[in-house]
């Protein structure tokens, strides 16, 4: 099989479930309104990439390399991140669907994951110092055995997080979501 070699490419409305996805190396590239729903873009690799208003729900993404990818009001449900190359993995997600995410044993230095969806996302045994959550709704999220220092969740709602059994030192919460971190103690906050 001949690998593509796409760079400074724009894909703009592109349904994947239709036309052939071609595995392979994408540099500098845009996909703008492309459905990936299902597909398997596995082995491929992502470098300094930009995903908007595309649905990647459910799309295999087994070995798969993300170097410096930004996605932008994105359906990602149900990635496993577990699964990606992690060389040189980074990607940024703003405004993004990410429920049921796998982050399972991720490592990732300074994620940002901004005004997303994470509602029962996995972050068991991850490493994600300095990951952004600002405004991200972490409804059902589990953080177990998860390195969360220096951490941003000033504007995150409904996280739950044992400060017990997770690394939190030098995490950032603002005053009104201190909740997430007691919870677990039946311990009355009043505003």
């Amino acid at each position: 099989m001949i690998k593509a070699f796409e760079e400074g490419e724009v894909f703009e409305k592109v349904s994947y479930q239709t036309d052939e996805f071609r595995m392979g190396e994408y540099s500098d590239c845009e996909f703008i309104q492309c459905n990936f729903s299902g597909v398997d873009i596995s082995q491929s690799l992502f470098e300094n990439c930009l995903f908007v208003d595309c649905d990647l729900s459910m799309t295999n993404i087994d070995h798969c390399g993300f170097q410096q990818v930004r996605f932008e009001n994105c359906k990602m449900i149900g990635w496993r991140f577990e699964n990606t190359n992690p060389f040189s993995f980074y990607i940024q997600a703003d405004h993004c669907q990410l429920n049921l995410a796998s982050f399972y044993k991720i490592k990732a230095k300074g994620l940002k994951l901004t005004h997303c969806q994470l509602v029962e996302a996995d972050f068991t045994e991850a490493q994600i110092p300095e990951c952004d959550f600002s405004g991200s709704d972490l409804s059902g999220a589990i953080f177990n055995q998860t390195i969360l220092e220096k951490c941003h969740f000033e504007e995150a709602q409904n996280f739950s997080i044992d400060p017990r059994i997770n690394q939190v030192k030098s995490a950032h919460f603002a005053s009104n979501n201190l909740t997430g971190l007691v919870d677990r103690f039946q311990i009355n906050i009043h505003r």
